[in-house]
């Protein structure tokens, strides 16, 4: 399936791509008018390739797992989901986003912003 995720805001220089619950399970909720979401995928673990192909450093791609439990996976800036001291929490357990499993941390479109973000995504 692919996908064009337009407006996607970036405050804390990251996108992440995750299922719902992820953040749940990190002491997160999703904000909804904030998170970008694509709903009814079955549960399991799903290739995603990504592209945004404007950035402030030009085209990004990249590809990666990403597990799905809730039948949603959220296209957002994980700052935007977590209260203040959740998000030092999450940022220090995942030194700054770079450990991570089942999800994606796309960090390389050096500045903050909108972006739009197309996925082609597969059932592994």
């Amino acid at each position: 399936m692919k996908k064009r995720v337009s407006g996607v805001g970036v405050d804390a220089g990251m996108i992440m791509i995750s299922d719902r619950d992820y953040y749940s399970k990190h002491n997160g909720e999703v904000d909804e008018k904030l998170a970008k979401c694509i709903n009814h995928l079955k549960p399991g673990s799903y290739d995603v390739k990504w592209k945004i192909p404007v950035t402030w450093e030009g085209p990004i791609e990249g590809r990666g797992v990403v597990e799905i439990v809730s039948g949603e996976m959220v296209i957002s800036d994980p700052c935007y989901h977590f209260e203040e001291e959740n998000w030092g929490k999450w940022l220090k357990e995942t030194n700054f986003g770079t450990i991570y499993d089942g999800i994606i941390i796309i960090d390389s479109m050096g500045g903050d912003g909108t972006y739009t973000v197309c996925l082609e995504i597969t059932e592994k």
